[in-house]
């Protein structure tokens, strides 16, 4: 058989390192990383929780 190319050996390695993270883990890394988005006060877009209504335009 042939030996695999050292491209594919990293890539099979990161793959395997990503699964071995327990989903419980993955959760709550994202939770974090959303509080932390959701606390930069210069955020370009619409703001989480903000509802504002656009004003109805007559013309």
């Amino acid at each position: 058989m042939m030996k695999p190319s050292a491209e594919y050996t990293a890539f099979d390695n990161l793959v395997s390192r990503v699964i071995a993270v327990p989903r419980e883990e993955l959760k709550r890394r994202e939770a974090e990383y959303q509080r932390e988005r959701q606390a930069r006060p210069f955020r370009p877009g619409p703001k989480k929780g903000s509802k504002r209504k656009r004003m109805a335009t007559s013309g």
